[in-house]
C-alpha cells in the first residue's frame, strides 16, 4: 500500500488543477496496484491485488469524483476475486438479517448455489452433498435468498433469520462490561472476539470490554482507545486474537500516557480463551500485572491453533495446491491443509500439530455447524486420536465453522 500510495504521490507536479491532480493519483495508482503481484508472490499465486492497495485506490477515485461531481470515466479494473469480494461486502448502513437454512432435493449443485448467492449478499457459507445443502448469508432482505432457494425447486427446512442490528444494539446497550465492571480492578483485559458465543465466554471469564471484531472487521485504533478509557483498571491488558488487529492495539497502548497497557499477541479467539483463563486464575490471587501478563503469554504460546474454512477459489498458497471449495485448516496462522471435508482437514491438521502427544482439543463452532455435526466429528476424531479429551463449545463465529485450541 505505501508502494501504491508514493508512485501515485510522484506523479504530481505543479500548476495542476484539482481534477488533474486527482485524475493522476488515482490513474498511477491504479497502474501500481496492478503491479503489486509482481512484487509480492504470495499475492501472485492466489491471483489477486494488496487488498490495502485496492482500498487505498478506491478512497483516491471517491475524492476524485466527489470533488468534480461526476463519476469517473472507466471502471475500477481488479482481478475477479477482488471484485466479487468488495461486491458481497456488508452495506455500511446496517448490519441486515443472517439467514440459515436447509436446501433438500435432488442433484443440488452446492457450488452454483454458492455463486448465485454471493451475488446477493455477503459472508456467504454453502457446504453439503447432491442431495442437501446448508446455507449461511448475511443479507438486508431476508427474503431474497429464500426466494431463491424455492426457485430452485429445492424444498426448504430448519430456516433461521435472525436481525443483526437488534443484535448489534443490544451488545452495545450492555457496553460490553462485565457486572463487575463497576468495581474499581486493578488489571483489567479488552479483547477482540467474534460470535455471541464467543463473547459470552469471554464475559464469563471476567474480560472487562469485549470489542467486536474478526476476518473482515478489525477494529480501529481509537476502538481500543475508547475502550481503554472507558475503564477504571491501574492495568489494562489487549488481547487482539488475530496479527492483523495486533498493529492497531499496540498503537492505542502506545498512545496511553495515563495508564500501562500492554499487548498479549494472541492471533486466534482460542488462543485468547486460554490466555484469559490464566489471567482468571492469576487476578484471584492478586498476582502483580507483570505476573498476570507473563502468565497470559505462556498459556497462549502454549496452545496450538487450527481454524477450518473454505476456500472461495483456486489457488496455490503457502506451498498448499487448493481447489475452489476445499476445507481449509490453518495451523497458528499457516495455511497447512486443503481437503474435500471439514473432518479429513481437521484430522490431518491434528497430526500435522503432534495431537497424539497432546490432552485437550477444544472445538468452537460456529458458521452453520450443529452440536450434533461436531459430536459426529468428535466420534470419527476418536479412533485417530484415543488419548485426547475433547470439548466441544459454541463460539457462533462466521467464516470459520471451526476454531480449534489443542493443548
Amino acid at each position: 500500500m505505501l508502494t501504491v500510495a508514493r508512485e501515485a504521490a510522484e506523479s504530481l507536479h505543479e500548476g495542476q488543477s484539482i481534477d488533474e491532480m486527482f485524475l493522476d493519483l488515482v490513474t498511477y495508482a491504479q497502474a501500481s496496484l496492478e503491479d503489486t503481484p509482481n512484487h509480492l508472490p504470495i499475492l501472485k499465486d492466489a491471483g489477486v491485488v494488496d487488498a490495502g492497495a485496492m482500498g487505498l485506490v478506491c478512497f483516491l477515485r471517491g475524492i476524485y469524483e466527489h470533488a468534480c461531481g461526476a463519476p469517473m470515466d472507466g471502471a475500477l479494473s481488479a482481478p475477479l476475486a477482488i471484485e466479487s469480494a468488495a461486491a458481497a461486502g456488508s452495506p455500511a448502513e446496517s448490519y441486515g438479517y443472517d439467514v440459515q437454512f436447509l436446501m433438500l432435493g435432488a442433484q443440488l449443485d452446492a457450488a452454483a448455489v454458492r455463486s448465485d448467492l454471493e451475488k446477493l449478499g455477503w459472508s456467504v457459507i454453502v457446504v453439503g452433498a447432491d442431495s442437501m445443502i446448508k446455507v449461511h448469508i448475511h443479507v438486508e432482505n431476508p427474503a431474497i435468498p429464500l426466494d431463491y432457494a424455492v426457485k430452485t425447486g429445492a424444498s426448504l427446512d430448519d430456516i433461521v433469520v435472525e436481525n443483526m442490528q437488534l443484535q448489534a444494539a443490544a451488545v452495545a446497550r450492555q457496553s460490553g462490561k462485565q457486572p463487575h465492571g463497576a468495581k474499581q480492578e486493578l488489571v483489567s483485559v479488552i479483547a477482540v472476539v467474534e460470535g455471541d458465543g464467543m463473547r459470552g465466554l469471554y464475559h464469563d471469564l471476567n474480560c472487562a470490554i469485549v470489542i467486536e471484531g474478526g476476518a473482515g472487521k478489525n477494529p480501529a485504533t481509537q476502538d481500543f482507545i475508547a475502550a481503554i478509557n472507558e475503564l477504571g483498571a491501574e492495568e489494562i491488558i489487549i488481547l487482539p486474537n488475530n496479527r492483523n488487529i495486533e498493529l492497531a492495539a499496540q498503537q492505542a497502548a502506545d498512545m496511553s500516557d495515563s495508564r500501562r497497557v500492554t499487548v498479549v499477541p494472541t492471533r486466534t479467539s482460542a488462543e485468547g480463551v486460554n490466555a484469559i483463563i490464566a489471567f482468571d486464575d492469576a487476578s484471584d490471587g492478586r498476582l502483580p500485572a507483570d505476573t498476570i501478563v507473563a502468565s497470559m503469554r505462556e498459556a497462549a504460546l502454549a496452545t496450538t491453533s487450527i481454524e477450518i474454512t473454505r476456500a472461495t477459489r483456486s489457488a496455490r498458497l503457502q506451498g498448499v495446491d487448493i481447489r475452489e471449495n476445499d476445507c481449509l485448516a490453518i495451523i497458528d496462522g499457516q495455511i497447512s491443509v486443503a481437503a474435500e471435508d471439514i473432518d479429513t482437514a481437521l484430522r490431518d491438521a491434528l497430526k500435522m500439530a503432534g495431537a497424539d502427544h497432546k490432552e485437550l482439543a477444544t472445538l468452537y463452532y460456529g458458521a452453520g455447524l450443529s452440536q450434533a455435526a461436531v459430536d459426529e466429528i468428535i466420534e470419527a476424531l476418536m479412533a485417530d486420536f484415543p488419548n485426547l479429551e475433547y470439548e466441544a463449545v459454541y463460539g457462533g463465529q462466521a467464516l470459520y465453522p471451526l476454531i480449534v485450541s489443542v493443548e
